[in-house]
């Protein structure tokens, strides 16, 4: 034994093998780093180990049998000993090492003193002072393609539960699941979204067994902090969801409070059927449109029916209750309000800790109530409950608009877009606010963005022709509108041009009219707004005020945003709207609100 391990060493193996694995752990190093700033897959890093491995013996091997000579390589069985230079290339060999261990020790203390700036290895530095994490759609693993909504639900779900702890940043929803189906490397998905983690994962069901693997990954390095499977029976379900949550925090060094223990803990129901029924509702709130809208309802109305103490459920009906007027064209805010505002109240019966219930019933009070004092109450208790909320900022953004607060808008919708960046309706807002605060050509850069974020939106489209009609950019608003119609699915994409051509010349007015009303006619929602902001745009004071008042008659919900829609400026001042908005409740440029806050006469 002793005799291999001197030949082993006279041949200059042992060396070798130290030059390599030293050679190779910075090879590796250095991959981490370049590889992911040239845009490679990490499949790449496995595949470098894996060269790397496989070279490893064959190195090995190598410096057994061949020997560098004065003469070149050769076999060392044709070496005379006598002549043998594996001594000198000995001390060569001493010397690289040397070099490289400089080198690899260098690395350490670079990256371990000054890149890490101090912070542990398993630790996650804080940006703005809070942590912060996005959770990403896991993976539906199993047979049936149909269990797709659980695995989303369950995903949206720990979302939730961790929006209540107070130290720590959650990605909204509506951003996370932007990436639903995209392979995406996790540091590019954690700078478009701000967060320095990323929790994902799969999920994989059977009969009454689910399977749940997730892991959470540091979005600066690609390393995974911290990953479980977890095998267990449908209804532990709830359990594990606590569990994942409770190991999340502890691995992003989080102080779990009472509160923030009783918020996990919070599972809302032990019933396995109606929380199914619920993530189905979520599933189809989280689409839109009527038709799902109206699936929604039915899935909500059904958990609560199965568990009526799901709060939870209660607080899904309401909020489907609550947007239904701006998707059902034939309906009135009466059919639907009085029953969003009974589930929301429903809802903190059973729980008063539900920001978001508290964020519905503010947004109940502003826009269809008309009692602003009330919603501003309202949306700070939401806000103090859970800060994380994005569409509660949201919201209250769309309050403060109301009321003539453009700064405080401002803020609250800038809030609201880095909770939620990827969110079109959350982008259109700050959009709005911009424009109020001023900032036109800020405020059109970010209808832009909102149309790239999802070119088939109508609103947003639309939103964005009003802002060019509005700054006279009428080439540009007639593509976009154009753009609207087919959306639309209008038969004559050139009526764009018709309305484009009324705003330009007077004698076209007529069919400009007509051509729009077509285009809106199916859209309740639009067509109000719509026809105000075209008369506005023409000047046409009286036939924009006859359009007002068929709308404050209807009691159209848009009637708390006349004061500072864009596109209507010349209506501001005239005395008829302004007298309509103090009647209404709806402070003109926020007047009448300011001086009764400040106690003014």
């Amino acid at each position: 034994m002793q005799g291999l391990i001197g030949e082993l060493s006279r041949r200059n193996v042992f060396r070798v093998a130290v030059v390599y694995l030293i050679a190779g752990w910075i090879i590796l190093q250095v991959a981490d780093i370049v590889f992911p700033a040239l845009g490679l897959p990490d499949w790449t890093i496995t595949f470098v180990i894996a060269l790397l491995g496989i070279g490893f013996p064959v190195a090995v091997i190598f410096a057994w049998a061949f020997e560098l000579t004065p003469d070149g390589l050769m076999r060392e069985k044709d070496v005379d000993r006598t002549q043998s230079a594996t001594p000198a290339t000995g001390r060569r060999i001493d010397k690289v090492i040397i070099v490289l261990l400089v080198l690899g020790i260098g690395y350490f203390a670079l990256d371990k003193f000054f890149l890490r700036t101090g912070t542990a290895p398993d630790a996650v530095a804080a940006r703005d002072g809070l942590r912060s994490i996005a959770v990403l759609p896991l993976v539906n693993m199993s047979d049936d393609p149909a269990n797709e909504y659980f695995s989303d639900g369950l995903a949206d779900t720990l979302l939730h539960i961790l929006a209540q702890v107070k130290d720590l940043r959650v990605a909204a929803r509506t951003s996370s699941f932007a990436f639903k189906g995209q392979n995406k490397d996790v540091r590019s998905i954690g700078e478009e979204l701000n967060v320095e983690t990323i929790l994902e994962g799969s999920v994989q069901r059977s009969a009454d067994r689910v399977r749940i693997t997730v892991q959470l990954i540091n979005t600066k390095d690609g390393y995974h902090l911290w990953s479980e499977t977890y095998d267990r029976d449908l209804d532990d379900i709830f359990a594990v969801q606590d569990e994942i949550a409770a190991a999340i925090a502890d691995a992003l060094q989080v102080t779990l409070g009472t509160v923030e223990q009783e918020a996990i803990a919070a599972r809302g129901t032990d019933n396995i059927d109606a929380y199914e029924l619920y993530l189905l509702g979520r599933h189809d709130w989280a689409s839109r449109g009527f038709e799902r809208l109206k699936r929604a309802q039915q899935y909500f109305e059904d958990a609560v029916e199965e568990d009526p103490n799901f709060a939870m459920a209660w607080v899904g009906l309401a909020n489907t209750l609550f947007v239904m007027p701006w998707y059902d064209k034939d309906a009135k805010p009466d059919d639907w309000t009085p029953r969003a505002k009974e589930a929301t109240e429903r809802a903190l019966e059973l729980d008063p800790k539900l920001g978001e219930a508290y964020a519905t019933l503010a947004s109940i009070a502003h826009e269809f109530e008309l009692d602003f004092d009330k919603s501003e109450r309202l949306f700070e208790k939401a806000i103090e409950l859970n800060p994380n909320h994005a569409t509660t900022w949201h919201w209250y953004c769309n309050l403060l608009q109301s009321v003539g607060r453009p700064d405080e808008a401002l803020e609250a919708c800038t809030t609201s877009v880095r909770l939620d960046p990827l969110s079109p309706i959350i982008n259109l807002n700050y959009a709005a606010a911009t424009w109020d605060a001023g900032d036109r050509g800020q405020s059109l850069e970010r209808m832009e963005h909102t149309v790239e974020l999802d070119p088939d939106w109508p609103v947003g489209v639309h939103g964005l022709a009003i802002g060019y009609l509005q700054l006279g950019r009428y080439g540009e608003a007639a593509d976009t509108l154009e753009r609207w119609a087919q959306i639309r699915r209008y038969p004559d994409p050139s009526l764009a041009r018709t309305i484009i051509a009324g705003v330009e010349e007077p004698e076209k007015r007529e069919a400009a009219l007509s051509a729009l009303e077509k285009m809106v006619s199916e859209d309740r929602a639009s067509a109000f707004m719509s026809l105000i902001q075209f008369y506005g745009l023409l000047g046409d004071i009286d036939s924009a005020w006859a359009i007002i008042e068929q709308g404050v008659e209807a009691r159209h919900p848009n009637v708390a945003f006349l004061g500072t829609a864009p596109g209507i400026d010349s209506l501001r001042e005239d005395p008829r709207l302004i007298a309509l908005m103090e009647e209404l409740g709806v402070p003109n440029g926020g007047r009448a609100y300011r001086q009764r806050k400040e106690g003014s006469p």
